[in-house]
């Protein structure tokens, strides 16, 4: 279990830990869950993906096929769109 693996680190950092996953996956077979906000590096990391919303599981899949989704919640999650206008007060 890997949670946010790559947290505060900078880049150089980031795709060190992520090599070093992908090394030792290849070396010991195991399967490994990985929390992270950051979806582009899920996405060249994972083989299959759950993405949480409120609690719930609102899409699984391949990296392809989360990115292909219709629904509007995982694509602004992918995309960093903002939903609406910002209101400041």
């Amino acid at each position: 279990m890997f949670d946010e693996p790559t947290t505060g680190l900078d880049p150089i950092r980031v795709n060190a830990i992520h090599q070093l996953i992908l090394d030792l996956h290849r070396l010991l077979h195991f399967t490994a869950v990985i929390v992270s906000h950051e979806i582009p590096e899920i996405f060249s990391l994972a083989t299959h993906v759950a993405m949480l919303h409120g609690g719930v599981i609102v899409a699984t899949g391949t990296p392809a096929e989360i990115q292909a989704s219709p629904d509007p919640v995982v694509q602004q999650f992918i995309t960093g769109q903002i939903a609406g206008p910002i209101e400041v007060n």
